[in-house]
């Protein structure tokens, strides 16, 4: 018998679809719309507590600013998201920058 997801669950893959979403328009160079998508992920996924998740959110804002011509900000989100990845909150995930 299947179980019913919990509420986490579902926003964990709703922030997942937005996630990908975020990464094809920021492919397709769309810089403007995957910044204001990975920072509805990046809501969704602080709520949820998802640091896995929230270190490489914030990893791709930095990219969408780089890819901007912001290269402050880029680098100041770089900057948080390499802090996630070396902090205790990811276990043996470890930034492979």
């Amino acid at each position: 018998m299947a179980q019913t997801p919990t509420a986490r669950e579902t926003q964990k893959s709703a922030a997942e679809k937005l996630y990908q979403a975020a990464t094809e328009q920021l492919n397709r160079g769309e810089f403007l719309a995957a910044l204001k998508t990975f920072e509805q992920v990046l809501a969704t996924i602080r709520q949820i507590n998802y640091p896995q998740a929230e270190a490489a959110t914030i990893n791709q804002i930095g990219l969408v600013y780089n890819n901007l011509g912001e290269f402050q900000k880029a680098l100041s989100y770089y900057r948080q998201a390499l802090t996630f990845f070396n902090s205790k909150k990811l276990g043996k995930s470890k930034a492979q920058l």
